[in-house]
């Protein structure tokens, strides 16, 4: 799930949010009609898993909810 969120976030220019992430997630895969629990199962994972990686290969930006994220610059 992190490597596919990776690959999202290396793709955009600016900072998503997870639920962001998860649609995109979802579109590259081809599914168009997930259901909406679906999305937000999709999305809680994605948090969890930047979360478990935050500060090293991703982190936040800006304050506030919902949290955005980015790629971390070397």
């Amino acid at each position: 799930m992190f490597r596919c969120a990776l690959e999202v976030l290396r793709d955009v220019t600016g900072p998503l949010t997870t639920r962001e992430i998860a649609e995109q997630m979802l579109a590259r895969k081809g599914v168009t009609d997930a259901p909406q629990k679906g999305v937000r199962d999709l999305a809680g994972g994605v948090q969890s898993s930047l979360r478990n990686h935050d500060g090293k290969s991703v982190e936040t930006v800006g304050e506030g909810m919902p949290v955005r994220w980015v790629l971390k610059n070397p």
